[in-house]
């Protein structure tokens, strides 16, 4: 699925909101792969970390959310894409990955008011905040990230995982057209060899939240993502939104990757 990180991110680049589904959820701007920062989007990989670098040690995430930021609602449902995350990989009544309000720790997630919505990947700062957009409504700016699955997206981009059609088997699964996708967007749909990625064993996952919808970067409304199995469909950016849950998929993975089961 989103493949385990291993980027070494080197060039945070600034967001701007583009076309498509941006007005319903800004995860498709652009950064490299729509949401994700601290890659040159000219560069793409650049060098390769050992995978412990990517990881949360003991699969804790100390936290901080801006103050006086988001109102008593944005923040409910920020702390409920959490909870999701933690109630889902939980193994025999015990967290593998728990999200905590930073005390002292040296590293910690800043939760804060960016434009759009975009994550690290992986555990990036051995020194200070790691910075997490989550871009909250408002008259005079398009989207809005405050949903429970958006929040789980980047929450887990975070954990170390990268997009589900950037593993290297996805052309078994999904067909691209890229005839719909603007030449330079075409860099968000590219996928990556075993050297760089690792599926942690797990299959294809049609319904994981960390995949692109079948509209996404489209530059004139006709699906650039196409799925090659019968009977399935591809989440719809509306339903994304819906979502109260990851997949079991998404939940397998970081269980493994965090050496829970």
């Amino acid at each position: 699925m989103k493949r385990t990180f291993i980027l070494f991110c080197l060039v945070k680049i600034l967001y701007t909101a583009p076309f498509n589904d941006v007005e319903l959820n800004p995860k498709y701007g652009n950064l490299f792969e729509g949401d994700i920062a601290g890659v040159d989007i000219h560069r793409g990989i650049a060098q390769i970390p050992t995978k412990n670098y990517a990881k949360w040690p003991n699969g804790i995430v100390p936290y901080i959310i801006d103050p006086l930021t988001y109102n008593s609602t944005e923040l409910d449902t920020i702390l409920a894409g959490m909870k999701i995350i933690e109630d889902q990989t939980r193994v025999n009544g015990k967290n593998c990955i728990t999200f905590v309000p930073r005390t002292s720790e040296k590293t910690f997630l800043r939760i804060f008011n960016g434009q759009g919505c975009w994550s690290y990947v992986g555990e990036q700062q051995k020194v200070g905040a790691q910075q997490l957009s989550l871009q909250k409504p408002s008259a005079t700016v398009r989207g809005s990230c405050i949903y429970k699955s958006t929040v789980a997206h980047e929450l887990i981009h975070a954990l170390g995982f990268w997009h589900e059609q950037s593993r290297p088997d996805r052309d078994n699964y999904v067909k691209i057209n890229w005839q719909n996708i603007a030449p330079d967007n075409q860099y968000n749909f590219d996928k990556y060899s075993t050297e760089y990625t690792d599926d942690l064993g797990f299959p294809y996952d049609y319904q994981s939240v960390m995949h692109y919808d079948s509209h996404a970067f489209s530059i004139n409304g006709k699906p650039t993502i196409e799925v090659l199995q019968s009977g399935v469909e591809l989440v719809s950016v509306q339903d994304d939104l819906k979502r109260e849950s990851i997949s079991d998929i998404d939940a397998g993975e970081l269980k493994k990757y965090y050496g829970c089961i």
